[in-house]
């Protein structure tokens, strides 16, 4: 009895002396091995954008200096007139790109990665007013442990309704499914190798654009809380400017546009009413002829009035279309047409309005179908109200 006593309270003390050895173990993993952020050696470069920020670049500079991950900063002076570039000239390793005149935010985070050093690089808007190195290094962590592609930064802040109001919902309606807090965040890490093969927008956009392109591309993207961020005040008419492009730049980006596409097929109803063009559409066709897209005008009624149609227009093409034809057959009759053409169907938007004339859309689900054809929206997956509305025209 006194024997298995010695053992119960032998075992007691084993198992104490145990849980206090994977206690002290666990935090050594912790604190050594486990904290493999000292064991990264891959640097970052901070990219600035700046338009007469002359008040806080300088502390937006030191903040990201500060951090050890951080051996360059790029701050690109997109055509300040107030002696931006002043305030940081001279710092050690900081370079300047200076823009004659101001370009857009996107022109100049295009400088930026033209301009950097290292492959993993993260942008920082210039007015921010408390953005301490810890924040730093926490958008970096996840792209430096390649956990994460793209890493936004989430936070609250007092002034701004652009991304509630606007983004947000815009972002649930055209990307439903994808929960992300603040889309138009200019805090942003990813890598060079990943925006070197995108198309960089030029204009607010620019922000939530990298985010669609990644979600597009099939990227892992994550959010991190960095709190409170505090910007200057902007005025109404300025975020007007922004809300603008940026809803038109989310629009581009989901199909909404032909800026996606290189042809664009547009049904007779679409462009003609009792064969005079509608409103507004030699406007939107010069413009596409401008920006050298292939212009095809698709009816029926036989093929010269077509041709003859498509020569008012100024189209490049005219598809005559056999109303005998059912889903499947047409679908594939437009294939073959297309690839005679030597065009691409993911290259190519059916731009109808009636549900007679939305066989390709529906079929495909390629294009844009407009109107309030109940047939047209049940079937589709894009929705317009007016031509203009569809290109949303530069």
């Amino acid at each position: 009895m006194v024997f298995g006593f010695f053992l119960t309270f032998a075992g007691f003390f084993m198992n104490r002396f145990l849980d206090s050895l994977l206690s002290v173990l666990e935090g050594i993993n912790r604190a050594v091995f486990k904290s493999s952020d000292w064991l990264i050696h891959e640097k970052v470069t901070v990219v600035i954008p700046a338009l007469n920020e002359a008040k806080t670049i300088k502390r937006v500079v030191l903040s990201s200096l500060a951090s050890r991950f951080v051996n360059e900063v790029i701050v690109v002076d997109d055509g300040s007139t107030d002696g931006t570039a002043a305030q940081v000239a001279g710092i050690e390793r900081v370079r300047v790109v200076t823009h004659s005149k101001n370009f857009g935010k996107g022109r100049a985070i295009k400088s930026g990665i033209e301009n950097a050093s290292n492959d993993v690089l993260l942008f920082l808007d210039a007015d921010l007013s408390n953005f301490p190195t810890e924040k730093i290094n926490a958008l970096a962590m996840p792209v430096l442990h390649k956990q994460a592609d793209l890493v936004k930064a989430s936070f609250s802040r007092k002034r701004g309704r652009l991304t509630v109001l606007a983004a947000r919902p815009m972002m649930n309606l055209l990307f439903p499914g994808t929960q992300i807090d603040q889309p138009l965040s200019g805090q942003f890490c990813c890598r060079k190798s990943f925006l070197s093969a995108l198309r960089i927008e030029t204009k607010w956009g620019i922000d939530v654009a990298i985010l669609l392109d990644a979600i597009r591309h099939g990227k892992r993207v994550a959010e991190v809380d960095v709190g409170e961020l505090v910007h200057k005040e902007r005025s109404m008419e300025e975020l007007a400017k922004t809300s603008e492009q940026v809803l038109e730049t989310m629009l581009k980006k989901s199909g909404l546009t032909a800026d996606r596409f290189k042809n664009v097929v547009f049904s007779e109803s679409v462009l003609l009413e009792n064969d005079e063009p509608k409103k507004n559409v030699p406007e939107v066709l010069e413009k596409l002829r401008q920006r050298r897209f292939n212009t095809v005008l698709l009816g029926g009624g036989g093929s010269s009035r077509l041709e003859s149609l498509a020569n008012r227009l100024l189209l490049d093409d005219y598809i005559a279309v056999d109303s005998c034809l059912d889903n499947e057959s047409l679908l594939s009759w437009f294939k073959k047409w297309l690839k005679k053409k030597g065009w691409k169907l993911e290259e190519t938007a059916v731009v109808s309005a009636r549900a007679s004339e939305a066989i390709l859309f529906r079929v495909s689900g390629l294009g844009i179908g407009m109107g309030s054809d109940r047939v047209v929206r049940k079937n589709e997956n894009r929705h317009a109200s007016s031509l203009s509305d569809i290109l949303l025209i530069e």
